[in-house]
């Protein structure tokens, strides 16, 4: 994999376990889809994408993905619960995007120990990963096995 990505997932109880909305975001050169990538990219209405130069999250990225996915999904009274890192500790900025209803509470996890406490490291994480890998790979050896051989396979 030469490109980094992140893939942020919300978990809610009750019936529905994940939002519906699933939030990606893609390593990009300038931070934005070039045209050619943004009219070949799939589209689907349960993926929200976006671009950063390292493809790792942003305090904006961030402050969107709580904008457009996790504050219309909220229920009465939520909990955040966010990792030690301090964009997404910032109650500030949450705080600014939240609507007056309904209540939230936010508690961080220490550092260090996020792997241990989040639900989604403990609960899918490692299944996604350990699926994505083997994924990758097969691509990958497929890839290398046609340039081997040339195009007629």
């Amino acid at each position: 994999m030469t490109h980094s990505y992140k893939v942020m997932m919300c978990v809610s109880p009750g019936v529905r376990k994940f939002l519906p909305v699933l939030f990606i975001t893609l390593q990009e050169p300038k931070g934005i889809f070039r045209p050619l990538v943004k009219t070949s990219m799939f589209k689907a209405s349960n993926l929200y994408v976006t671009a950063s130069t390292s493809g790792k999250m942003t305090k904006e990225l961030y402050n969107d993905r709580c904008e457009k996915i996790s504050v219309p999904h909220m229920n009465q009274h939520c909990i955040f619960l966010a990792g030690s890192w301090s964009m997404f500790s910032d109650q500030e900025s949450v705080h600014e995007i939240k609507p007056e209803e309904p209540e939230y509470e936010m508690i961080t996890i220490p550092p260090k120990v996020t792997g241990q406490i989040q639900p989604l490291d403990i609960l899918s994480f490692r299944m996604y990963k350990g699926y994505f890998r083997k994924v990758s790979n097969w691509i990958f050896t497929i890839t290398r096995f046609k340039s081997t051989i040339g195009t007629s396979y």
